[in-house]
């Protein structure tokens, strides 16, 4: 993601984005990091409430009834995956749905057409798929067992799979047909 030049860099000096983070780690560690984001063009201390597998810079939800659902509108903004800073603008879709069985999340990157990332998570499962081979084979080649995560008693268990194709193309056409009656 970081190598492709098309890709539009976020904006981590926008108003929004420096209130929001210091809403979640102060003021004065907002302005550390900010001074060496305008001196070094990056953060260059690691941020620890910012090291998550994928953390978002900023995304739109709108509410979309059809589906009871909040579903993305425009840029997706990818800040950092598992702390490595990326910080660009993608094309893609977002959509978080709860049902009484359990929530639902769908997340679509695509990095330009012939490149692009699926994540989808309902009741415990991971489901994984991307365009990049390389990807899809390295979870493939993950026994089962060394995919499920040992949780307490009391907290759903977790497995991650490499998701079925369809899945992924089923969610796209979904947000592609229903893009314009989301209602904010």
């Amino acid at each position: 993601i970081d190598g492709m030049p098309t890709l539009e860099a976020v904006d981590l000096a926008s108003p929004d984005y420096v209130k929001n983070l210091s809403e979640l780690i102060g003021r004065d560690r907002t302005e550390k990091y900010q001074t060496e984001l305008g001196l070094y063009g990056e953060y260059q201390s690691s941020v620890p409430e910012l090291t998550h597998t994928l953390f978002f810079a900023k995304v739109k939800l709108v509410w979309h009834q059809e589906s009871r659902s909040y579903r993305s509108a425009g840029k997706i903004s990818l800040a950092s995956i598992n702390g490595d800073q990326i910080n660009k603008q993608l094309d893609g879709y977002m959509e978080f749905t709860k049902r009484r069985n359990g929530d639902m999340v769908d997340i679509y990157l695509e990095l330009d057409r012939r490149n692009w990332y699926y994540f989808g998570y309902v009741r415990g499962v991971m489901s994984v798929l991307s365009s990049n081979r390389d990807f899809n084979t390295a979870i493939d080649e993950v026994k089962t067992s060394q995919r499920r995560m040992k949780t307490p008693r009391d907290e759903v268990p977790y497995l991650y799979v490499v998701s079925d194709p369809r899945k992924k193309a089923m969610f796209v056409r979904r947000m592609e047909e229903g893009e314009e009656s989301p209602i904010e």
